[in-house]
């Protein structure tokens, strides 16, 4: 075990192995490429009250590694310089983000999650990126807990629609297309019900296709006007001939 308190570090910490690392009441700044803390292969870090700041020419400020875990609490701040994320967490590792921590980035990530990694974010966290884009990555095997209260983030982008994002309703966040796809395909076709059954005239045939193509609605009312429409809403387009709506692969689970 590795342990810092009360210390400052100019270079970078690495666990490996069954390891743990934990820092208290201290800093750790990267001078060169490598992240201020690598945390690899079933091994542990807890930081508490402490900076981390990563490399002004690199990749990350924390980067996580197959099958372990980190916890983050207190006053801890994680810094990335322009052009680095702030925190990478790859195959099947863990975080727990708790307490007023800070972390920021400028213009990359601050959180990336890939490969069947888990993040839960708890009370009084703040996930921020100045230049205005996602400050959160979710890949399509990974999931993204937040829970509590006065927790910071804007907004959130996924891979596809296996992932995973759940959090308070009293928490505004923004959350692109391609989360929780399976939520979003269980309100479209319950739409489409909807709509079906409140037309009078022969039922629909619905086609659904796996490529982003029209879902293709037929009815047999030649006296009304036929429109077409790009949106999964189908609104206003009782009566009409052919019904157009869009569903993406991204959306759509085959």
């Amino acid at each position: 075990m590795l342990r810092m308190d009360y210390s400052t570090l100019n270079g970078y910490v690495e666990v490996n192995n069954n390891a743990t690392f934990i820092s208290h009441d201290s800093n750790i700044t990267s001078m060169n490429y490598d992240p201020a803390i690598r945390v690899k292969a079933n091994s542990h870090a807890h930081v508490e009250n402490s900076d981390i700041t990563g490399p002004s020419s690199g990749y990350e400020a924390i980067w996580l590694w197959n099958n372990g875990s980190i916890m983050l609490q207190g006053t801890s701040s994680i810094t990335a310089p322009s052009g680095t994320s702030a925190i990478s967490l790859t195959t099947a590792f863990s975080a727990v983000i708790n307490y007023d921590v800070q972390n920021n980035s400028v213009d990359q990530t601050a959180i990336y999650m890939d490969k069947n990694s888990v993040v839960e974010l708890n009370d009084n966290v703040a996930i921020t990126r100045s230049d205005g884009n996602d400050e959160i990555f979710v890949d399509p095997t990974s999931a993204l807990r937040i829970n509590g209260s006065d927790i910071t983030i804007s907004s959130v982008s996924y891979g596809v629609i296996t992932s995973y994002v759940q959090y308070d309703e009293n928490i505004s966040i923004k959350l692109d297309d391609h989360c929780n796809g399976f939520v979003d395909l269980k309100q479209t076709v319950d739409n489409l019900l909807l709509y079906n059954s409140l037309l009078t005239e022969a039922r629909p045939t619905i086609i659904f296709s796996t490529d982003t193509v029209p879902i293709h609605m037929k009815y047999q009312n030649p006296n009304q006007m036929c429109r077409n429409h790009s949106n999964s809403q189908l609104a206003e387009a009782l009566g009409c001939n052919t019904i157009f709506a869009i569903i993406s692969t991204s959306n759509l689970a085959i």
